[in-house]
Parts: C-alpha cells; sequence; structure tokens
C-alpha cells in the first residue's frame, strides 16, 4: 500500500520513512518500551493516507536536517503539501462536509510536532493544537469505533502539548491561547494498564496537571497586582500546590526496567521545575528579590542534579523542553549555564529546538535590566524580538 502513495514517489522519501522507523520515531516518543505508539499506531495510519505520510516525512526530514542539511528542501516540500492537505480537509470540515475526523486529527497533532521539532518562532503549533482539540471534540461524540489505546495516545499528545505550551503566563498572548479542558486536570487514566501508558508523562501525571493551575493562579494574582490587593485566596492556593508538588513521589522497585526508573527521575525534574514555576509566576513580573530567590536557587540546584543524572539516550528525555527553558531562565551562575548548554549540544535527541531553546536562555541571560528572570523574562525577550516560541 505504501508505495501507491504519492507522499513516497521520490527515492529521498522513502529514505525519510526508514529514517522515521529507524532514529525519529524512538527520538520522540518518551516510551518506547513494550510498545512505542508512534510505530505501532502511527506508521500503519500514514501508510493509508498520504497527508499523514506526508506530515511523517516532513517531521524526520527536520531531525535528519540538523546532521544532514541536503534534505531540506524535500523536507520543506512535504511540510508545504502536508499543510496544503490539512487546510484543505479542515476547509470540507467546517462546512459541513464529510472528513475522516480521527485522520485529521492524527495530523494536526503531527504538525504540532513538526513546529516544535523545527524550532518554530512564529506561534504555529498553537494553530494547530486549536484544531486538533476541535476535533477530539468532535471524535469523542462520534458513534464510529476507535481503537482505545490509539484514541488515548492522541489525547496524551494533545494534553502535553497543551500544558508544556504554558512557558509565558499573560492573556495578551493571545496566540498563544489554547483552552484548558478537564482532560489536563485528569491525566492519569489516559491509557492506564497499556503498552503504552504514560508514552509522554511517564510517571509525573500529577504534577503535570498542575502546571495548568498554576498558569490559572498566575493570570489571578496579575489582576489581583493591578488592583494592589494579595487576596488569601491566592495565598491559600499557592500553599495548596506548593504541597503538592513537594509531597509528589514514585516509589521505585526491582521489578522495574531501567527505562521506568528513568521515568521516576524524569519525574524529579519537573518536580524541581514546576517548584520554580510556581514561586516565579506567583512573584509575578518584577525583578526577583532576595525572598524569591532564597526559594528558586535550591530548586535550580536539585533540578541539575537530576537532570545531569538522567542519561541522555534514554526516552523520556524528549520530554525535557519545557524543565530545561523553565529552569534554564532562572539559573544566575555560569556553571549552571554552561551544564545545560553541554546537555543540548551532546544529547542524542539533537534537534532544532534544542538550538532554539539555547538561543532564548542565552537572550535572558545576557539582558541587563536585572527583570528578565523565569516565565517573565522569557516572555520579555519574545515581546522584544517579536517572536512566538512553540515548546514541546
Amino acid at each position: 500500500m505504501a508505495l501507491t502513495l504519492k507522499a513516497l514517489d521520490h527515492s529521498g522519501s522513502r529514505f525519510l520513512l526508514q529514517h522515521y522507523v529507524q532514529i525519529t520515531a524512538p527520538r520522540i516518543s518518551g516510551r518506547v518500551y513494550p510498545e512505542n505508539p508512534y510505530i505501532t499506531y502511527i506508521l500503519p495510519l500514514a501508510l493509508s493516507d498520504d497527508k499523514i505520510m506526508q506530515t511523517v516525512l516532513a517531521i524526520s526530514g527536520t531531525h535528519l536536517m540538523v546532521h544532514n542539511p541536503s534534505v531540506e528542501h524535500l523536507m520543506r516540500s512535504h511540510y508545504a503539501v502536508a499543510l496544503r492537505s490539512v487546510k484543505h480537509e479542515l476547509t470540507k470540515y467546517a462546512n459541513g462536509e464529510s472528513s475522516d475526523v480521527l485522520k485529521l486529527l492524527v495530523t494536526t497533532l503531527l504538525l504540532c510536532q513538526f513546529e516544535c521539532i523545527d524550532g518554530k518562532i512564529h506561534g504555529e503549533l498553537y494553530h494547530h493544537l486549536r484544531a486538533s482539540r476541535e476535533l477530539l471534540l468532535k471524535l469523542q461524540k462520534s458513534k464510529h469505533p476507535v481503537d482505545q489505546n490509539l484514541h488515548g495516545f492522541l489525547l496524551e499528545q494533545y494534553a502535553f502539548l497543551t500544558i508544556v505550551a504554558k512557558i509565558t503566563l499573560r492573556v495578551d498572548f493571545q496566540d498563544r491561547e489554547v483552552a484548558f479542558d478537564p482532560l489536563v486536570f485528569s491525566l492519569e487514566s489516559i491509557n492506564r494498564d497499556s503498552n503504552i501508558y504514560g508514552t509522554m508523562f511517564g510517571c509525573a501525571h500529577q504534577l503535570f496537571e498542575l502546571i495548568p493551575r498554576i498558569s490559572m493562579l498566575a493570570n489571578q494574582r496579575l489582576r489581583e497586582n493591578e488592583e494592589g490587593i494579595s487576596s488569601f485566596e491566592s495565598i491559600a492556593q499557592l500553599r495548596l500546590l506548593e504541597d503538592k508538588i513537594r509531597s509528589w513521589d514514585y516509589s521505585r522497585d526491582d521489578s522495574m526496567r531501567p527505562e521506568e526508573n528513568y521515568f521516576a527521575l524524569a519525574g524529579r525534574i519537573y518536580q524541581q521545575a514546576i517548584l520554580a514555576f510556581l514561586y516565579t509566576s506567583f512573584h509575578g513580573p518584577k525583578p526577583p528579590d532576595a525572598d524569591l530567590l532564597a526559594k528558586v536557587e535550591p530548586c535550580i540546584s536539585d533540578f541539575l542534579k537530576f537532570f545531569l543524572a538522567l542519561p541522555p539516550n534514554t526516552s523520556i528525555w524528549t520530554t525535557m523542553m519545557w524543565p530545561v527553558i523553565t529552569a534554564g531562565s532562572c539559573m544566575r551562575q555560569p556553571k549552571q549555564r554552561e551544564y545545560i548548554f553541554r546537555a543540548l549540544d551532546k544529547t542524542p535527541h539533537l534537534m532544532f529546538v534544542c538550538f532554539r531553546m539555547k538561543e532564548i536562555l542565552k537572550w535572558v541571560w545576557e539582558d541587563k535590566s536585572g527583570e528578565s528572570y523565569g516565565p517573565y523574562g522569557i516572555e520579555m525577550m519574545m515581546k522584544r524580538r517579536n517572536i512566538n516560541i512553540c515548546v514541546g
């Protein structure tokens, strides 16, 4: 069936497919054992649908391009065809014409992956995320049978991307707005007891659920700051979230595979980055003071301890971009910054997004105003440079 797809007419395209199967798919999934859903579920769909295949080849191409720039033209060609196909199908869908919602959803979510991997800076991710949300809601109401594990995998992809998209907090970044659905507050049920449970969240589902709550609290604090108040409710919520983050634990046992023990380590990394996110977002956009630094600095030290202990070739490393940029934006010591840059340079998961993270962190660190710190520092640099980064 694959040979009938237009996407595979070119020998270079068939090479990109091979690269996807052997190299890219294992690098973009946080879990590869006992199944990698990017192979088990996405590959068969790609072999039956040209727009999915075009997107798969674009993803493979931008991954390969880091080491082989000669594939850029072919990669851009697949990406352009995928975009045209999705726009055409979305127009049909909006007009009430028949369309395969499942395959369209798979394509929009894969385009989300592409924009993140490619390190895009104009908010392309958010357009695909909003379309994916609409399609997910439609799929959930559909009477057509859908493989439950595939459905769960798509839910997890969407939830992960929606949550880690939150690196800026102010609502005037309208192009970054994606609604928080009830789904993002109940992650542990997604594909529980399946072979692909925790594909993106590892074992840290409970921690990921707190990121949207922190974002909502940050926006509440911004409104309170404008009114010159500090409510008991927001302070109580801060303490509740802090307790939840600090009390998170994941017990290991001797029966676990090494990969699952790395999930626990990844959870520790997220735990420290989320604590820093909580403290800096609650503090607001004003420059950091001694009280804030006293809370955040231990988080950054622990973050680095756990991050440097995580083997860079383990699959869960692919989920590290959010904690890296979040914790990295709070790093004040040159040695800490050096460790982060070295890890991004040497990771087997090297993609253009790694270079983009380094670029943004460098802007934050080199700012002389004293205000560029934490998520608000990232936001400041984005506004100054007129960019809208895609993190995933």
